[in-house]
């Protein structure tokens, strides 16, 4: 209580202790210049810049909707050139062949083709054009004898499978990709066969006879110019179809990203003087936008978008020295149609479904051709001025009184950390310090006083009791050290994680059965509310999930849906996170409540699944369980929820917010003794945050309980086994001592601490074992040298640093020599790094300082059910301790593996 009061009046002192400078007439006199100085600096600085800019901008704009203009201008020439050159052409066609009867063997002479319909489109600017006829399927035979009696000294219609319309395709067609087009394509009797094109001489053998049917975009376009002709009363009144986008290629063997995309016009051909309107040919155009856009803008401009919008997609092109070139697709991220742009106009020159939209934009790489540095450079030469008249004015003064200030806060500082580890360390081991003596004291007058038989039992109740404070003690030193060093991890954003499949449920239940002494001491009602053993959660209904592997019935395929019963399912829910550290969270939310909670009150833990949406699996996704590890899981798509309630003091609203706070405390003195730091819940909810997450705070008010939830995102595992909590399990026992098992029996103790040599050895020798020791790592390989080492070593502790040789080196050379034995490693770190160092040398498995005996039985229990560990000899070659050797395709170095029989460890 005295220490506290001391404490309490330095912490008085600190607060109420003033600023060591006094602010004179000539300090306010400095603060005001240097405030009217950086007004000046600021609005002068700015404002040159301000104005200077805006000036630059307003020029790229003006430039940039000039180019816009030009660009749309151009665009929109070119169509309607295209779409008057293809109606010119569709004209000829039915002036030479005006009646029904003339269809489909209906052809212009080369000559004539040549000589005008190609000047029409040279005319236009234009590159060409291609006919081809419509016919039905059973015009086809004929048509083909007609096109090869025609055309047939040219090679046309020349393919792998002989003569007659064809298609392209890898899969079905032969060694040229081409395969023979029977009864039409996607169920129509239609064919379009490709018969007369611009250049015919030179371009037949490869075109003539392709059926322009066969390709699903222009099956479409081709479909609505024949529905749009039926749907027109004039028969001379041309449809003119403009296709999606297509990247179709000339070879099949062209790679699609040298493809440039373009769209393909269909102007329908059909005879003047018919009983019906039917379109007999189509006169076809390309449109390839790359081209159109070239040459329109000097070529030294750069940094334009031109974005072509077409059925939901947005074809991309940039121009670059004045050329159009492509750069990606995506889908549509405007309504196009519903907004008002002016630099977007729609492109509705065509007849069809498809509606075109031609959108100009700049990026930055246009912006930065007309930028200069000229406002910078203004605004800088305006603020250097006035800055190095303030500098050289104030800087010495501020150096000076900057360095006095960090001084100060830095021995501030130091005071603080002092006080708090002095007051946080000493007393806890004062504690143990003490009560080691009296027990000690003690128990030796019991072992001299023969005549106090009839008092030992209330005497070893007595020390026992003892014992249990000084545990508590030595706890609370260890748990302040860890919380410091969390601090600091969670501070700097590093907090080591070692992340693996773990089952909420089964932490929870652990944890809470652990404080069943604690509660009960201080007569504390208490309950364990798991939703995983209602009774009432067999009646609901099954969850759906996918098997994220194949299953052993044939029924059933990786990936596939499948029903599990509810209860089940949530038995096989884990959490990808590190066991130790939300079992930290977990006992830091029961310690406080029992803390806060007096004796009389309740206290309650409920662990319960909250789905997500309403379809409650998903597919299957790859986990990384920690740097070695990985599995495929299915995610649940909800979380585990746990929640602490107590009956305890409560919390204000304004508490609430700042419960999770570094540092903050509540009435220290009156509810905590003056002990705690204040930093549990801040480290609680950094821990939770790292698993993604999230923890709150609910309270009524003063005097009204509080309840602490934190919620983690959970898996479903259909592989993973959950295990009850054995309530009949004594845990003060399996806390306290060392049971033998049956594969081991002789332990060789390696540690250059004598007193910690001495208190392992009892332990082990109290539960069966026979014991060695060693106090260095040299000691411990001349003990293994023995032919019998057998005899007197199945399993090896070690400690980490020794003299001479350490725990890590010792180990390595065990593995390299190839002794059959087990290998538990002991170290004062807590970090993840460092316990995967260790293990890394060929460790069995690795303790921390101090040594938890339950955590030793469990290690032991584990080692004579496992077989020999893998790790990597000096040539990279991995070793197996019963003197088998793999190669290094089954283990890499510095690769991360997974072998489910074994441990792994990295190499």
């Amino acid at each position: 209580m005295k220490s506290e009061t001391a404490s309490n009046h330095s912490d008085e002192k600190y607060k109420n202790k003033t600023c060591p400078f006094t602010i004179s007439k000539i300090n306010l006199f400095r603060i005001l210049t240097s405030s009217i100085l950086s007004i000046v600096i600021a609005i002068g600085g700015y404002g040159s810049y301000y104005v200077l800019r805006n000036i630059e901008n307003d020029t790229i704009y003006r430039q940039f909707d000039s180019y816009s203009g030009q660009i749309q201008n151009e665009v929109q020439k070119y169509l309607v050139r295209n779409v008057l050159a293809s109606n010119a052409i569709s004209k000829i066609y039915a002036d030479k062949c005006p009646r029904d009867s003339d269809w489909p063997n209906c052809l212009l002479e080369l000559d004539f083709l040549e000589a005008v319909a190609i000047d029409i489109f040279e005319l236009a600017a234009l590159d060409g054009f291609a006919y081809s006829a419509v016919i039905t399927t059973d015009q086809q035979q004929d048509f083909e004898d007609f096109i090869y009696e025609q055309y047939g000294q040219y090679g046309v219609g020349q393919s792998s499978f002989g003569k007659g319309i064809y298609g392209l395709s890898i899969e079905k067609g032969g060694p040229d990709y081409r395969y023979k087009v029977v009864n039409g394509s996607f169920g129509q009797p239609y064919l379009a066969p490709l018969v007369q094109l611009t250049d015919f001489r030179n371009l037949a053998p490869a075109i003539v006879l392709y059926d322009e049917y066969s390709e699903y975009i222009r099956y479409l376009a081709l479909n609505e110019m024949r529905a749009c002709v039926e749907a027109k009363e004039s028969k001379t009144t041309h449809c003119s179809i403009l296709s999606e986008i297509i990247t179709f290629p000339a070879s099949l063997t062209q790679p699609a990203s040298d493809i440039p995309p373009k769209s393909l016009l269909f102007t329908s051909v059909q005879p003047k003087i018919s009983n019906s309107s039917v379109a007999t040919g189509a006169i076809i155009t390309g449109v390839e936008w790359s081209a159109v856009i070239s040459g329109i803008i000097p070529h030294d401009i750069n940094g334009i978008e031109c974005i072509i919008a077409v059925n939901g997609l947005e074809y991309i092109f940039e121009i670059k020295n004045g050329d159009g070139a492509f750069k990606k697709q995506r889908e549509s991220r405007r309504v196009w149609g519903t907004i008002d742009c002016k630099h977007c106009i729609p492109l509705q020159y065509f007849d069809g479904t498809s509606e075109y939209y031609l959108y100009i934009k700049r990026t930055d790489v246009f912006d930065r051709q007309y930028r200069s540095w000229g406002p910078v450079i203004a605004s800088v030469i305006f603020v250097v001025m006035i800055v190095i008249l303030s500098v050289i004015f104030f800087a010495y003064d501020a150096f000076v009184n900057k360095e006095i200030f960090q001084k100060e806060i830095i021995l501030n500082t130091k005071q603080l950390f002092v006080r708090y580890i002095s007051h946080e360390i000493r007393t806890p081991i004062n504690t143990i310090h003490v009560g080691i003596s009296l027990l000690f004291s003690e128990m030796r007058s019991a072992l001299q006083d023969t005549t106090l038989q009839t008092d030992v039992s209330q005497k070893i109740k007595y020390w026992l009791d003892m014992i249990f404070d000084i545990e508590t003690s030595s706890a609370s030193a260890i748990q302040v050290l860890n919380d410091l060093l969390d601090y600091e991890q969670i501070q700097i954003s590093k907090l080591n994680m070692d992340v693996s499949m773990i089952s909420v449920w089964s932490i929870c239940e652990n944890v809470f059965w652990s404080f069943r002494y604690n509660l009960e001491t201080k007569r504390i009602k208490y309950a364990l509310h798991m939703q995983i053993m209602d009774e009432d959660e067999s009646k609901d209904s099954s969850v759906r999930v996918f098997s994220s592997h194949r299953a052993d019935s044939v029924d059933i395929e990786e990936g596939e849906a499948q029903m599990v019963d509810r209860k089940e399912f949530m038995k096989k829910l884990v959490v990808m996170g590190d066991l130790k550290k939300i079992e930290q969270v977990m006992r830091n939310l029961i310690s406080n409540a029992i803390k806060f909670t007096p004796s009389g009150g309740q206290l309650m833990v409920d662990v319960s699944w909250v789905p997500g949406d309403d379809d409650r699996s998903a597919s299957p996704m790859s986990i990384p369980l920690n740097s070695m590890l990985r599995k495929n899981l299915t995610t649940s798509n909800g979380v585990i929820k746990v929640s602490v309630s107590d009956t305890g003091e409560g919390m204000t609203p304004e508490q609430q917010e700042r419960v999770f706070n570094e540092g903050v405390q509540f009435d220290a003195n009156r509810l905590q003794d003056g002990k705690g730091s204040g930093l549990g819940l801040w480290i609680s909810k950094g821990i939770i945050e790292e698993h993604k997450g999230h923890i709150y705070v609910e309270s009524k008010g003063i005097g009204h309980g509080t309840t602490f939830t934190f919620e983690l995102p959970c898996y479903y595992d259909e592989t993973f086994s959950f295990v009850p909590y054995n309530k009949a399990h004594t845990v003060n026992d399996a806390n306290t001592r060392v049971t033998k098992q049956k594969d081991i029996k002789h332990v060789l103790v390696v540690d250059d601490s004598v007193p910690n040599v001495k208190v392992v050895k009892r332990l082990l020798a109290n539960a069966g074992y026979t014991c060695q020791y060693a106090y260095n790592g040299m000691e411990c390989l001349e003990k293994l040298e023995r032919d019998d080492y057998h005899t007197i070593c199945d399993l090896v502790i070690i400690d980490n640093h020794m003299p001479l040789m350490d725990g890590p080196a010792a180990v390595k050379e065990i593995r390299k020599r190839k002794y059959d034995v087990a290998v538990i490693g002991l170290t004062g770190s807590i970090t993840p790094d460092e316990l995967e160092h260790f293990m890394s040398f060929g460790c069995d498995d690795v303790l921390s300082k101090p040594l938890n005996i339950q955590k030793l039985n469990e290690t032991i229990d584990a080692l004579d059910k496992s077989v020999p560990p893998v790790v990597s000899d000096l040539n990279g070659e991995a070793i197996i301790s019963n003197g088998e050797t793999e190669t290094d395709s089954e283990v890499v170095a510095g690769e991360d593996i997974a072998v489910p029989s074994y441990r792994v460890v990295r190499v």
